[in-house]
């Protein structure tokens, strides 16, 4: 429920907690892409984050690499009448 990844634990639209942590290593370094832990490893800096009505797009920069991340709503058809 933050605008950075590395601010707060993913959640759920209902703000249930989901504990997912992704970590990225360059050169020997390890970084944070999503998630609060662990701490040691310190957060790649994110330099953008694009809202769409179905997707969220997060990027990040460090090191000279750069790190695109899309998350897709889960949308199911409806069977509307």
């Amino acid at each position: 429920m933050s605008d950075r990844l590395t601010d707060d634990w993913p959640r759920h639209w209902t703000g249930s907690v989901q504990a997912l942590a992704s970590l990225i290593r360059i050169d020997g370094k390890t970084y944070r892409l999503m998630g609060i832990a662990p701490g040691n490893a310190p957060p790649m800096p994110q330099t953008r984050l694009t809202v769409y009505p179905t997707r969220s797009v997060y990027e990040f920069e460090a090191d000279q690499v750069h790190v695109t991340l899309t998350f897709l709503s889960p949308l199911l058809p409806c069977a509307c009448h």
